[in-house]
Parts: C-alpha cells; structure tokens; sequence
C-alpha cells in the first residue's frame, strides 16, 4: 500500500496508463464478445437451432473471462517502475552499440 501511495505521489501516470491499457483491451474484448453473441443469436434464430442455444450459454462466461485475461494481461507490463525502465534502456543500449554502462 504504501509503494502505491509513492507512485501517485510522485507519477499518477504511473498507475494511470496500466488502467487504461486495461479499460481499452477489456472494451475491446467486451464488444468482441457482444458481437460473437449477437451472430450466434441471429444464427440460431434463423435456424431455430437448438445447439446454437447451448453454445451461445455455454460461452458467456467464458467470453467475459478471456477479456478480463486478456486486459490483465496487456495492463500488467505497462505497469513497470522507472527504475524498470531505466535499466531496460541501459540494456538496450548495451545491445545496440556494444558498450554497457556501469551500473
């Protein structure tokens, strides 16, 4: 708790941009989901399907759950400190032309 008390002291961006990397990749997941199961729902009215109706049940769930994975997932890197960062730079300068800073 504290260690997130420093960081929206001194970067709210810090925490701010992981939650908005997650809020758009949910977004997207949710309208994904809306879209498979409208598709599904029109599919299975036309044909009065009775396996359309279990598919379409059977996946709600999980459907939700691979966006809140999928968000987590994309939300979790970007939340790095700047010490994180820096040192990547510092690799990333070692790689490119060779010389590595003293650390």
């Amino acid at each position: 708790m504290h260690a997130i008390r420093e960081i929206l002291m001194h970067d709210p961006m810090e925490l701010a941009r992981p939650a908005m990397i997650f809020a758009g990749v949910f977004a997207a997941g949710w309208l994904v989901r809306w879209l498979v199961l409208r598709a599904l729902r029109a599919w299975t009215s036309r044909t009065g399907s009775r396996p359309g109706l279990i598919l379409g049940e059977a996946l709600r769930g999980p459907l939700l759950i691979w966006a809140v994975i999928l968000a987590v997932a994309h939300g979790h890197p970007a939340f790095r400190t700047a010490r994180e960062r820096s040192h990547s730079s510092e690799r990333a300068c070692c790689w490119s032309c060779g010389s590595c800073p003293s650390p």
